[in-house]
């Protein structure tokens, strides 16, 4: 997934969040030369002439989560036809 703006209609996990500190980890889930936690793929079919399937994950420093497991790191996965 890009950073920054793209030309299609999907949520971003920043307009989610409204949090300017959120940044985007560290590269975790990598395989075929794809960061899987932050991608875009996009497909097609007769009945769905254009789909897209995007993955977003970030982290806000120096938050926690509510029951104080670990590092705020909020995620998002949006389907698009």
């Amino acid at each position: 997934m890009p950073e920054g703006t793209v030309d299609f209609h999907v949520i971003r996990l920043a307009d989610g969040e409204g949090d300017q500190t959120l940044i985007r980890p560290e590269p975790e889930y990598m395989s075929d030369n794809v960061e899987w936690g932050n991608r875009l793929t996009s497909e097609w079919s007769p009945l769905a002439p254009v789909q897209y399937e995007t993955d977003e994950m970030g982290v806000i420093p120096g938050e926690l989560w509510n029951e104080l497991s670990g590092a705020y790191s909020p995620a998002i996965h949006t389907e698009y036809y």
